[in-house]
């Protein structure tokens, strides 16, 4: 598998971002998702999230996500 090119966040800067810098944002937007989901009652959409905040953060290399 080859490495992908890096992500440019058009919005906030034109410098291209790590992978694992944008992964472990994606981490963290979903794991305030999954409790933004959780606290109304979305049970899937919060198992969802938590699921894909785990892959994220086995992207990004940091230690897995809390359940």
């Amino acid at each position: 598998m080859s490495n992908p090119a890096p992500v440019t966040l058009m919005e906030h800067t034109d410098a291209p971002c790590e992978i694992t810098d944008v992964a472990s944002y994606c981490e963290q937007m979903c794991l305030e998702l999954k409790t933004l989901a959780a606290q109304n009652d979305l049970v899937f959409l919060s198992y969802l999230l938590e699921m894909a905040a785990k892959e994220a953060a086995e992207v990004a290399g940091g230690p897995q996500t809390k359940q």
